[in-house]
C-alpha cells in the first residue's frame, strides 16, 4: 500500500517544484496527465471498466516505472511532471519549447545544415503529435501543447523568412493576439500583411525592440562546440558546466552512492569523480544527468546551454544541495 504521508509531501513538492519551471513545461505535463485520463474514460465507454483500468494502469506504468507502486491516477498526479522529463514526446515537447521561446537547439557537433534538419523535424513530430490529439471528441484543451507547436512553427517560420501567424507573433512581442491584429488591419509598426501572416522581415524589425523576444541562435551557437577539457580541481580555475533550462547546475554535490548517473539515450552511466563525470557530458548530446527531483526521487535533467563557473562556486553551490537535502 502506497504511504498516504509521502504521497502528501511528494504532492506538495510536485506543486513548488511546479512553480519554479516554465510555465508551459508545467502545462505540456498537465496536458499529458489531462490526455491519459481522457483516454481512460475513451476506454470505458468502449469496453467497460475493468478494460479502461487495465489500459490505464499499463500506459502510465510503462510511461512512469518508477512510479509503480503507486495507483495510476495517484502516479499521473505526483508525477506529472516527469511526463515532460522522462517520457519520448515530453522530451520533444520540452525542446521544442526551448526551440521556440529561445531560439536554440542542443545539439553538439552538429552543422547548420544538420540542425535545421533536427529542428524541422521536431516541429514536424510535436505538430502533429498536437493535431492528433482528440480534443473535442474527448473534451480536452492541451493548450499547453499547442502553445509549443504554434510558437515552435512561428519560430522556424521567422527563421527562414516565412510569415508568421498572429498568435506566434503576439507571444513573442508579449502582447495580445488582439492586439496585432488591430495592428495588422491598420498597418502599425510597419506590418507587411502575406494571406493573413505577418511577413518574417516586417514581424523581426518589430520584435527587435521587444524585451520579450530573444533572436534564434540555433545557426551561430557554438555552446555546445568544442568545450575544453576539465583539469585537475584548482579552487579559482573555471569549469564550462551544463545548465538545465530550470536553471539547475551540474555540480560536484549531485553524487548518489559516491557516484554521479549521467544519461547517455537510454543507458543509464554510474560515474565516479566530477571531472570525469563533467567530461562524459561534455561528449554527449544532449548533456543529461540525474539529480534530486521533488520528493527525493532521481529524475534526468537535461543542459541547455554552458556556462562558466569557478570551482568556488561550484563546490558552493553542492554544499548548499546537501545542507537542502538534510
Amino acid at each position: 500500500m502506497p504511504d498516504p504521508d509521502r504521497m502528501l509531501a511528494e504532492h506538495a513538492a510536485i506543486e513548488a517544484a511546479a512553480d519554479e519551471i516554465p510555465d508551459v513545461i508545467a502545462d505540456a505535463g498537465d496536458d499529458l496527465r489531462e490526455t491519459i485520463v481522457a483516454a481512460h474514460a475513451f476506454h470505458e465507454k468502449l469496453g467497460g471498466e475493468e478494460i479502461a483500468e487495465a489500459a490505464a494502469e499499463t500506459t502510465v506504468r510503462r510511461l512512469l516505472p518508477h512510479r509503480s507502486d503507486l495507483p495510476w491516477r495517484d502516479a499521473l498526479e505526483i508525477g506529472r511532471l516527469e511526463l515532460v522529463s522522462e517520457t519520448r514526446i515530453g522530451q520533444l515537447l520540452e525542446a521544442a519549447a526551448v526551440y521556440g521561446e529561445n531560439g536554440a537547439l542542443i545539439a553538439r557537433g552538429l552543422d547548420v545544415e544538420a540542425r535545421a534538419a533536427r529542428i524541422r523535424e521536431m516541429i514536424e513530430e510535436v505538430v502533429a503529435f498536437d493535431a492528433a490529439l482528440p480534443r473535442a471528441a474527448w473534451g480536452i484543451e492541451a493548450t499547453g501543447i499547442a502553445y509549443i507547436a504554434r510558437q515552435a512553427r512561428g519560430r522556424w517560420a521567422l527563421d527562414h523568412g516565412e510569415p508568421v501567424e498572429a498568435g506566434a507573433l503576439a507571444a513573442f512581442g508579449g502582447v495580445t493576439e488582439r492586439r496585432i491584429r488591430n495592428m495588422m488591419s491598420k498597418g502599425e509598426a510597419g506590418f507587411v500583411v502575406d494571406e493573413g501572416r505577418v511577413t518574417a522581415a516586417s514581424a523581426l524589425a518589430w520584435l527587435k525592440d521587444r524585451e520579450s523576444f530573444r533572436p534564434s541562435v540555433w545557426r551561430d551557437d557554438a555552446r555546445f562546440e568544442a568545450l575544453p577539457r576539465a583539469e585537475p580541481l584548482d579552487r579559482d580555475e573555471l569549469r564550462f558546466v551544463p545548465v538545465t533550462d530550470r536553471g539547475e547546475v551540474f555540480h560536484p554535490g549531485l553524487t548518489r552512492d559516491g557516484a554521479y548517473e549521467i544519461v547517455d539515450g537510454d543507458a543509464d552511466l554510474r560515474v565516479e569523480g566530477y571531472e570525469k563525470a563533467l567530461a562524459l557530458l561534455q561528449t554527449l548530446q544532449p548533456p543529461s544527468w540525474r539529480r534530486p527531483g521533488p520528493g527525493g526521487r532521481w529524475t534526468r535533467v537535461r543542459g541547455v546551454r554552458w556556462e562558466r563557473m569557478t570551482i568556488t562556486d561550484l563546490r558552493e553551490l553542492a554544499v548548499e544541495h546537501r545542507g537542502g537535502s538534510q
